[in-house]
């Protein structure tokens, strides 16, 4: 199942895939470039799902390349930090935007990090009713101790089944093609203007 990670810059996106693929935080984790990819396989009742999870960069700069990420994708995690308010605003947009460029279909997590955090400046409750009113599903967790991040990877993969029945949805992973081919016409002499 391919779910892609949104969100802004430093609200925890490595960190999450990190403490969840590998078990391991590291305080000063560096801003992805790009893209990064993870496979995890999981356990879900009598069946395994293979999570395909693709960590995007957070840096305005880079708000661009998301579409090519997330389009096709049967899921999105889009993150947000608690202690930062305007990431919350920006989730919203995330949120919107997926809408707009992916199926309708596509399953959407609404996810505070830094939980640990004493100084929160969005409340579960808010957060929650946001969510609600987009009708996506809200959820909370800490990369940094742990707390709910399993959770939150294990309601993605119980809805593995319903999301790969979908037709309507591109299952197969975007994978970077390096041999290009010329078109048919070069390749045999023939010259063409289009």
């Amino acid at each position: 199942l391919k779910t892609v990670v949104l969100g802004d810059a430093s609200v925890g996106k490595t960190s999450l895939i990190n403490r969840f693929a590998k078990q391991k935080f590291n305080e000063s984790q560096t801003s992805t470039v790009g893209a990064a990819f993870s496979t995890v396989v999981m356990p879900i009742e009598n069946c395994s799902v293979k999570l395909e999870i693709w960590d995007t960069a957070g840096q305005e700069k880079y708000a661009s390349l998301a579409p090519m990420y997330y389009r096709g994708s049967p899921s999105c995690l889009i993150l947000f930090d608690v202690t930062m308010k305007n990431t919350f605003e920006r989730a919203k947009n995330w949120i919107e935007e997926v809408h707009q460029n992916n199926s309708a279909d596509c399953y959407i997590l609404l996810i505070g990090n830094k939980i640990d955090v004493q100084k929160r400046e969005v409340s579960y409750d808010e957060a929650n009713e946001v969510a609600q009113a987009f009708k996506v599903r809200y959820m909370e967790c800490s990369a940094k101790t742990g707390q709910n991040v399993n959770e939150v990877f294990t309601e993605l993969a119980k809805m593995a089944p319903k999301l790969l029945e979908k037709p309507q949805v591109n299952l197969q992973p975007t994978r970077v093609n390096k041999n290009v081919q010329r078109p048919a016409q070069q390749q045999n002499g023939q010259k063409g203007c289009c």
